[in-house]
């Protein structure tokens, strides 16, 4: 069986960091295709950042619902 592994084009590693395509669309204008890999790599997905918060329960810490009244 021949297996080829198929390189992830800029579009779907910023669509894997949770941005949408118009956030590529802008991204593309000014950067290459290995800055667009680099701008997408050196982030945290959203999604992923948010459970890591939502998991953390430190006491005397205010949650993050707490913390945003503040500024809203």
């Amino acid at each position: 069986m021949d297996y080829r592994i198929r390189k992830i084009t800029p579009n779907e590693a910023f669509r894997l960091m949770g941005c949408n395509d118009d956030d590529y669309k802008k991204a593309k204008c000014v950067a290459s295709n290995s800055g667009l890999y680099k701008t997408a790599g050196n982030g945290i997905a959203k999604s992923c950042l948010e459970a890591i918060f939502c998991q953390m329960n430190i006491n005397g810490v205010p949650t993050w619902e707490e913390y945003s009244k503040k500024y809203t």
